[in-house]
């Protein structure tokens, strides 16, 4: 039942009043939050990062430091030189006599020398280029002797191999000693190109 104040008005019932506070409050929220995200949509609206298409600056390598050039042509001499000296030294004393016992009926009576000449140049480019040219970056002499180990193996192996599967008188003695020989060879002429590289 409702009461009656002093005047005869009759008050409102509690839960009604309770109500209407909810209602007003919730109203409040949910005010409060469209305005939360509309300042959300402000922000991202006017943030000028947003719709940025401008592409990543790309920036150019650096050049190379001075007397790289040199250094190229340095490794290149102490390559070839080593090769040829080593090399010739070995042919003369040491894989002229074998070649002559076991495929000496294969064999040319005198070089081609044009041939030989066309591979020890770019044999020693390929030296530079795999082997010193890593060895030069990192400042490592193994780097040199281990790529140089790693290219004498495979381009001997390739040569000596081939022989193998192809001629009946290429013995697996000349198969194994191509192999170590172009692995020695290759290293040591790499570590001596790098070496040349820092006169």
């Amino acid at each position: 039942m409702r009461r009656s104040n002093a005047l005869g008005a009759e008050d409102e019932p509690a839960d009604t009043c309770k109500d209407t506070d909810a209602t007003t409050d919730t109203d409040a929220d949910a005010d409060t939050d469209t305005d939360t995200d509309a300042d959300a949509d402000t922000d991202a609206d006017t943030d000028p990062g947003r719709y940025d298409d401008t592409p990543p600056r790309v920036h150019a390598p650096s050049p190379p430091p001075p007397g790289a050039d040199m250094s190229y042509v340095k490794c290149y001499a102490g390559v070839i030189l080593a090769f040829l000296v080593i090399d010739l030294a070995w042919i003369v004393f040491v894989a002229k006599p074998l070649y002559e016992r076991t495929v000496g009926d294969l064999m040319r009576a005198s070089p081609n020398l044009v041939a030989a000449g066309v591979f020890y140049l770019a044999y020693a480019a390929g030296i530079v280029v795999l082997a010193c040219r890593p060895a030069m970056n990192t400042g490592a002499q193994t780097t040199a002797l281990v790529n140089g180990a790693v290219l004498g193996a495979l381009a001997y192996g390739s040569f000596t191999v081939t022989n193998y599967a192809l001629f009946k008188a290429w013995t697996t003695t000349l198969v194994v000693t191509d192999i170590l020989w172009g692995t020695a060879l290759t290293a040591v002429s790499a570590w001596i190109g790098l070496l040349a590289t820092r006169l």
